[in-house]
């Protein structure tokens, strides 16, 4: 009994461990930057800090888990991610509530890494679902963001746990860069 309490608390332990790094990670990468927002220009010249590496279209492997994210509102788009050893490849199935077809492999730091690998193989637990009753049925403006594990054989699985969500939407603005960086160079061609 006491071994399990153990690697229960353990297992508590490092998750909370790895969500503080990411948390920490994704905030210092949102103020650091290089000094710009995503939304500025870039003025010197260098290349953006996402790695878009346009593969030629195929389709993102349907037997393998893989992890899809979802933003509702303003600022539409939906993407499915499967973990490599280094790098995540993106399908991007939709974009301002357009159907879109983007694939392509995107730099990670090592934390978001492991905890997209902890979620694919379960040793994160994706939390439980909210119960709690809401006041009021309001229509409410704005964005939602949504996290889904997808296993090999196509169920969607939400994730609720909320902190997770949000590292996983760290993945989001590098995403939007190879994007716009893609548009661009269709449009000069």
């Amino acid at each position: 009994m006491r071994n399990v309490i153990f690697e229960e608390t353990n297992r508590m332990y490092m998750k909370k461990t790895i969500i503080g790094s990411m948390l920490l990670a994704g905030l210092m990468a949102s103020y650091s930057c290089n000094g710009k927002s995503r939304r500025e220009p870039n003025k010197e010249g260098s290349a953006p800090s996402a790695t878009a590496v346009c593969d030629e279209p195929q389709t993102v492997s349907d037997t393998m888990p893989r992890v899809k994210f979802v933003r509702q509102g303003g600022g539409n788009i939906e993407y499915v991610m499967v973990i490599q050893s280094d790098s995540i490849k993106i399908h991007v199935t939709q974009k301002q509530f357009r159907e879109a077809d983007y694939t392509f492999n995107i730099a990670s730091d090592s934390t978001t890494l492991m905890t997209l690998q902890g979620i694919v193989s379960r040793k994160i637990s994706c939390g439980e679902a909210d119960t709690t009753a809401r006041p009021g049925a309001m229509i409410m403006g704005g964005t939602w963001q949504y996290a889904y594990l997808i296993e090999g054989d196509g169920t969607e699985m939400p994730i609720h746990d909320k902190e997770l969500v949000e590292i996983i939407a760290t993945t989001e603005d590098p995403v939007r860069d190879a994007i716009e960086q893609i548009e661009n160079e269709k449009s000069e061609e």
